[in-house]
Formats: structure tokens, sequence, C-alpha cells
């Protein structure tokens, strides 16, 4: 039968015996174990970093060297909070409670963000333009730095001398997506002007159907 573990404890108490650190708290084998040394005056730019520390959240470029499980950083490399979680610095989401499963196993705020964003399918949109020197052209290529917003989970949009051409009639092609190709009898002249918008959407809110009104 598995118990509860005694240490780490670093609840705030305050006990009228002595605490022992080593037993009832834990050490760490940092600086911070040892400060202030038992009949030792507390030094006061030691105590005025420890306040600063705590104020800020140990803000700094550098990883904080002084930290126990569950301490907090505020990266400013990144301007973003982490946690000690683990025996790694990792970004405060991952500590987040938010809920439970049914096996009684935590569920953070990271594990709920990337539930989420697999069932919408989020990819980002993207957008770019351009013109045709050939005649009967089928297939616009995707630029390089903008492939990661094709997908199963997202559809061209393309506008042609202006006008949107019917959405059913662009597609991805290639595997993965590399290019849009033009449908129905759609393609670019010499001269012709396009835009190409790229957008996240559900295949079930792309209707087909023709819609007669």
């Amino acid at each position: 039968m598995s118990t509860t573990p005694t240490t780490p404890d670093c609840r705030l108490r305050y006990p009228p015996t002595t605490i022992d650190f080593a037993n009832a708290v834990g050490l760490t084998g940092q600086d911070h174990d040892n400060y202030p040394s038992a009949n030792q005056q507390p030094r006061f730019d030691w105590m005025r970093m420890t306040l600063i520390g705590l104020l800020a959240n140990q803000a700094s470029y550098h990883e904080p060297t002084q930290y126990r499980e569950g301490s907090w950083w505020f990266d400013l490399n990144t301007l973003t909070i982490k946690i000690r979680r683990n025996d790694l610095w990792v970004p405060a989401a991952e500590a987040l409670l938010v809920d439970v499963d049914q096996q009684g196993q935590p569920i953070t705020m990271a594990d709920a963000y990337a539930t989420i964003k697999t069932l919408l399918g989020y990819r980002p949109s993207a957008t770019f333009s351009g013109h045709s020197n050939n005649p009967n052209v089928q297939f616009i290529p995707l630029p390089q730095p903008l492939l990661a917003a094709a997908g199963t989970d997202s559809r061209p949009f393309v506008w042609i001398n202006g006008k949107l051409a019917d959405p059913r009639k662009t597609q991805f092609a290639g595997g993965p997506p590399s290019s849009i190709q033009l449908l129905g009898g759609l393609t670019l002249q010499p001269t012709d002007t396009f835009t190409v918008l790229i957008i996240s959407l559900n295949s079930n809110m792309f209707y087909q159907p023709e819609v007669i009104v």
C-alpha cells in the first residue's frame, strides 16, 4: 500500500519548536538550504534579494539557481511564466490543473489546449498574391514559408482578377500539399492576377451541394 511522502513540504508554518529543515521540509543542495545559518544574523542584501525575487518571480534572462519544485520563473527572454516541474522549467500551462480524467489523472491547461487544437483542426491562416505569365495554368505553387497552413483541415480560396472563384473548384494538390489546383475548367491566362487566402476550416462546415434561392 503506497503512502504519501512527508518531504518535500514547503508549506508556510510556524511551530513553537525549531523546524527540522532536513527531515520536515527537505533539502536541495542549493545555497538557500543554509541561509541563514543557526545563530547567524541575516544579511540585509540577501534578505532584500529574497524579497525582490519573490515579488518578480525571479524575473531574469538566465534560469534561477535557487528553486524548489513548484517555483515560478518569469523568463525575460520570452516574457512568459515558467514553473519548476519534475526538475525542469516548463510553461506554466503544464502545471495548471483544469480537470481530472476518468482515471483520476490530472488534465493541465496545456493538455486541454492540445485537445482543443486537435478537435478544431487549427492551422494558421495565410495569404499570397501573384500573376500568370503562361496560358492555361492549373496549378499555383505554394510559397515555401506558407506550407504549414495547407492541409486537410484548411481550404484555399482564390480570387482571379479580383473575382472570387467558386471554392468548390479550388483544392490543395500534392502530399503533403505543395500547390493549389484549379478545377472544372478554371485556369490562369497570361496577365491574370490572383490572390490566395488559406484559412482553417472544418470539413463539416464546407458545404458543397448547390444552394438554390
